[in-house]
C-alpha cells in the first residue's frame, strides 16, 4: 500500500503504507489512510510529529550505541527517522506558512 500526502502548499508526494500511518499516528491521528488536517489543525500537528519524531531518534541513537560491537559488514543500511519525515515536514510547514489543508489517501 502507498499512502499520497496532498497539499495546495506544496503538491504531493507518496510514502510506503507502514511509514505512512507511523507518521499520521505520530501527528496525533488516528493512522486511518483517508484522512485530513484543517489549515487550523496543521500547526498542532506538526509540532507533535515533531515531538515524536526527536524522541523516536533519540531511542534510535540509544540503540546504535549498543550495537556499537557489531561489523559495519553485517549492518543493514539504515535511513534515521529525520530524513524519512522530512517531506512530511516540509509539507506540513508550508501549509502553515500559507494557511492550506492537508490530505492523505
Amino acid at each position: 500500500m502507498v499512502v499520497t500526502f496532498k497539499s495546495r502548499a506544496t503538491g504531493e508526494f507518496s510514502m510506503l503504507g507502514n511509514e505512512a500511518v507511523r507518521r499520521i499516528k505520530m501527528m496525533g491521528r488516528s493512522g486511518t489512510v483517508t484522512g485530513a488536517l484543517s489549515a487550523d489543525e496543521v500547526s498542532a500537528a506538526l509540532k507533535q510529529l515533531k515531538v515524536a519524531i526527536a524522541a523516536e531518534k533519540e531511542a534510535e541513537e540509544a540503540e546504535e550505541a549498543e550495537e556499537v560491537e557489531e561489523k559495519e559488514d553485517d549492518k543493514e543500511p539504515h535511513v534515521n527517522i529525520s530524513v524519512r519525515a522530512y517531506p512530511l515536514i516540509e509539507m506540513l510547514t508550508a501549509a502553515v506558512r500559507e494557511n492550506c489543508e492537508v490530505m492523505w489517501y
